[in-house]
């Protein structure tokens, strides 16, 4: 599971939904620990992560599904496959 959360609104999302998620064992990644939702940098005006917070992001959610998913080509959206391919591990 990704936890999106959005400019201006700092952990709020992660500080209702990962008690839940821990209790039972549910795998996810909170943008907000890899990204801040509160710094205006990472979004551009639309209020879209820009594209190095993206890649950041991305690469956090390759790291929680393991490599499994690099070996199964049309798996991945073309940020993660960018992701992975800046990190080496697809080609």
């Amino acid at each position: 599971m990704i936890l999106i959360e959005d400019r201006g609104y700092g952990d709020s999302l992660s500080t209702i939904a990962v008690p839940t998620l821990k209790a039972n064992d549910i795998e996810f990644v909170a943008t907000s620990t890899i990204v801040s939702p509160d710094d205006s940098g990472n979004f551009v005006a639309d209020g879209h992560f820009t594209p190095a917070a993206f890649e950041k992001i991305a690469r956090a959610v390759l790291k929680l599904l393991g490599n499994d998913m690099l070996r199964s080509p049309g798996m991945l959206s073309p940020v993660l496959e960018q992701a992975a391919r800046n990190d080496g591990r697809m080609q």
